[in-house]
């Protein structure tokens, strides 16, 4: 895999069967993308027309909440697709804010150009059907650890999940992303402390 596309393509194709012909063409809808720390792929209040593959990077996807707190949703690092779904399917503003923790590259496309490759061929339906799938059950993963774990168990499962991001997101975006403060999650680090 010589091109970072390349890498995109082993994706799509544990997902959907894409001919090499559909591939050669999607790639050139595809145009790179750099985002500074701190900047924006998608801000609330804007309508999202983009998603994108990050390349090298991270992400974290947020609402803000009551008092001006964030809400994080969730993060997309290498090897994973981001943007504001909702937001990119109704065409209303985005809810959510999706904005990069690192310098990001990424592989951006226009949703419009996504939807018309859905006529081109079956594959596309395909995989966008797979897309919606994945999203779905990461979402009832999602709001199962949110309603029926504890704080502690859900610390250890974003561990176990996505652990390698432990060093690369800040702790209070962390505590954000599991719906406690940065004081509960620095006290059960504390209490966990030695078991990594």
């Amino acid at each position: 895999m010589n091109r970072p596309s390349d890498a995109m393509l082993a994706y799509v194709r544990k997902l959907a069967p894409v001919p090499d012909e559909e591939w050669r063409f999607a790639r050139t809808l595809f145009r790179p993308r750099r985002l500074g720390r701190g900047e924006y792929l998608t801000r609330e209040g804007d309508v999202a027309v983009e998603f994108g593959w990050v390349l090298r990077g991270l992400v974290r996807k947020y609402y803000l909440g009551r008092n001006d707190g964030e809400v994080v949703r969730g993060f997309a690092a290498e090897g994973q697709l981001a943007g504001a779904y909702a937001s990119l399917l109704s065409g209303a503003p985005s809810l959510l804010n999706v904005q990069a923790l690192e310098e990001t590259d990424l592989l951006v496309m226009d949703y419009s150009d996504f939807v018309q490759l859905y006529e081109r061929h079956v594959c596309w339906q395909q995989l966008g059907r797979k897309v919606a799938e994945s999203l779905l059950l990461e979402r009832e993963e999602r709001e199962h650890q949110l309603l029926r774990m504890n704080a502690t168990d859900r610390y250890l499962s974003f561990r176990r999940e996505q652990g390698d991001l432990v060093g690369r997101v800040p702790q209070h975006q962390i505590a954000a992303y599991l719906g406690i403060t940065p004081v509960s999650l620095s006290r059960i680090i504390g209490q966990l402390k030695g078991r990594f």
